[in-house]
């Protein structure tokens, strides 16, 4: 799997532009933390994890980078959005 180290101009690993609710644009930096949906085989357990990097392949697909490895974005949610509007408590 290749990963675009941030050869653009502009590009920075260490954040992700997210539209919230209201529709309007937020900055979420790393180290974010984001809850896991869903069990991936032999990997990952539900429950919360730390981004410490946003990367995109090739072919502009979004992962995050914790604890060394790699996990594709749509597998998370990201729990600054749930603690900001108060759905989890």
């Amino acid at each position: 799997m290749y990963f675009d180290p941030g050869n653009e101009e502009g590009y920075d690993s260490t954040c992700l532009f997210i539209v919230n609710r209201n529709g309007q644009l937020e900055i979420v930096r790393c180290p974010f933390l984001v809850l896991l949906t869903k069990t991936i085989e032999g990997h990952l357990r539900k429950g919360f994890m730390c981004v410490d990097e946003v990367v995109t392949t090739k072919d502009e697909q979004l992962y995050f980078q914790m604890n060394g490895d790699y996990y594709y974005y749509s597998h998370f949610i990201i729990a600054h959005y749930f603690f900001r509007n108060r759905v989890l408590k």
